[in-house]
């Protein structure tokens, strides 16, 4: 194996935490004295088996008995396990010598276990070196084709890293891949370093901490999350002819869910959706929001008080305000909201969008469109006035869609006047 092969299986291992039971395809280290000369190139010993996580199962197949080897393969394109059998699955200078790569990738996906990890080396350049024969060269489009083959074939796995290092002599292509079920194929959310990059934004933003990210989660997923909200009449109004104190404030808005109920409804109802709510409350995505805000502690709503869906119909609106800070169930205080827009195709004019004001100099700060897959998140405060005051005009057939989370500590950490409902600002429309 050459020296940047062997590289980058050991950042595969060390970074990924792999453990458990490891299968190696193409675990001979014998070929590596026999061929060597005549590969024409100095061909080094070391082994990926040489660097196994302490604890972990290590076995190894090849086509030939040798060193490393614990099962000889019959053919090259079977794998003798049963399906969801490893951890992991590595393979290094392997594809090119293989004559059905893709049928051997197939088999990978079936023998590694959901939310196991599968690492593929091989190079995209380099003399020819045939063990017995050297049929194939991978650019780093081969990885997106390995990801949408192994959907194809039934044991859907999604690329987590995709690469070629054109610093070393072989420019390795280097994949690796994640294994999901039917149900958990396509990840939610990965692009958890932006935390890191954008906290200096949300905390220095005006006229409150705030941020716009677009492309937020998975587009497959937000694609999803629409059709399904578009399609499903499993949603409530609340009527405000007798609420003087809505009436005119909040028009034409829908939402679901709306209690216990039809909370555990929703996985029914709306299955991808209710992935989402669900993994915007877990402990992972969470930390993403205390890295990215500075806020300590965070803790999520399950009751959903508020939040979950919202769907506004033609000449909706939402009056200027900010949101209550007691939550009637549980007590404790809301600092957080963030709203994830599911609007494909939005045309200025049709309005509905989000404005964010600066409730002390009484101007509009942000003007913000509700397009497909934009996240704003920004801290609650009585001074974070918020809304889309502006009536809704779309064409017959289209709402505007969102998700709403909001997110709480045990206690306030703020000055504040309690609020257990909306509190409107329509002076500031009249200014």
């Amino acid at each position: 194996m050459h020296k940047s092969a062997l590289w980058w299986g050991e950042q595969f291992l060390k970074n990924y935490s792999i453990s458990g039971k490891i299968l190696e395809v193409g675990s001979c280290k014998q070929v590596h004295i026999v061929n060597s000369a005549k590969a024409g190139y100095t061909v080094y010993e070391d082994a990926l088996r040489n660097l196994q996580p302490e604890g972990s199962e290590w076995v190894g197949v090849d086509l030939e008995e040798g060193p490393g080897v614990d099962i000889v393969l019959n053919d090259p394109h079977k794998l003798p396990f049963p399906d969801a059998e490893f951890n992991a699955i590595v393979s290094s200078s392997v594809f090119e010598h293989t004559d059905f790569f893709w049928e051997l990738f197939k088999e990978m996906c079936r023998c590694v276990k959901p939310g196991g990890h599968i690492y593929v080396n091989a190079p995209s350049t380099g003399p020819h070196h045939p063990f017995p024969h050297d049929s194939w060269r991978f650019y780093s489009d081969a990885g997106i084709s390995l990801e949408k083959w192994s959907i194809e074939c039934g044991y859907p796995v999604m690329a987590h890293h995709v690469s070629v290092d054109t610093n070393t002599e072989w420019c390795d292509f280097v994949g690796i891949f994640c294994r999901f079920s039917r149900q958990y194929e396509q990840e939610v959310f990965k692009n958890h370093q932006l935390a890191s990059h954008l906290k200096f934004n949300y905390e220095n933003a005006k006229p409150y901490p705030n941020i716009t990210i677009d492309n937020f989660i998975n587009p497959d997923v937000a694609s999803q999350c629409f059709k399904e909200l578009k399609e499903t009449n499993y949603w409530v109004t609340e009527r405000t002819e007798n609420n003087a104190y809505m009436t005119d404030n909040q028009v034409n808005k829908w939402f679901t869910p709306w209690d216990e109920q039809s909370v555990e409804q929703l996985k029914y109802e709306v299955p991808t959706v209710s992935r989402v709510l669900n993994y915007f409350q877990s402990p992972e995505f969470i930390d993403f929001l205390k890295e990215l805000t500075g806020i300590d502690n965070l803790l999520p709503d399950p009751h959903m008080w508020g939040g979950g869906c919202h769907k506004i119909e033609n000449g909706g609106k939402l009056n200027l305000h900010v949101d209550y800070n007691i939550n009637p169930v549980t007590s404790k205080f809301r600092v957080l909201n963030m709203l994830l827009y599911l609007n494909p195709d939005w045309e200025d004019e049709w309005c509905g969008h989000l404005e964010l004001w600066n409730k002390k100099e009484r101007r509009r700060e942000h003007f913000i469109a509700p397009i497909m897959n934009r996240v704003v998140i920004f801290t609650l405060s009585d001074d974070s006035v918020h809304g889309h005051p502006v009536p809704l005009n779309c064409p017959d057939g289209f709402e505007r869609y969102s998700i709403a989370m909001y997110y709480f500590i045990d206690e306030p950490n703020q000055e504040y006047y309690e609020r257990n409902y909306v509190h409107w600002h329509n002076e500031l429309q009249s200014h």
